[in-house]
């Protein structure tokens, strides 16, 4: 993000511009008993389950310790800051 010049990461602006409203829209349509809002709530839960998934997948890759791979660790034997 840095690189790019953005000042907040684009994903957190689609997850609380469309998905948290379309979360909470379905889930009182849902709540009504209407057939939309029953229709989504599959799906959504889906979704929900593999974005956490993802999450956690993404968490334990970074918490590794790969400190012979050079572009995950930039302290590692022979990376500089010129070789970027």
């Amino acid at each position: 993000m840095v690189e790019a010049g953005l000042r907040v990461n684009p994903i957190h602006v689609i997850d609380l511009a469309v998905v948290l409203p379309a979360f909470a829209l379905a889930g009182a349509s849902a709540l009504r008993g209407r057939a939309t809002g029953l229709f989504l709530v599959g799906p959504m839960l889906t979704f929900s389950v593999l974005v956490l998934a993802s999450l956690v997948a993404a968490v334990r890759y970074l918490r590794e310790d790969r400190t012979d791979d050079p572009l995950a660790n930039p302290r590692a034997e022979g990376h500089t800051e010129k070789s970027r």
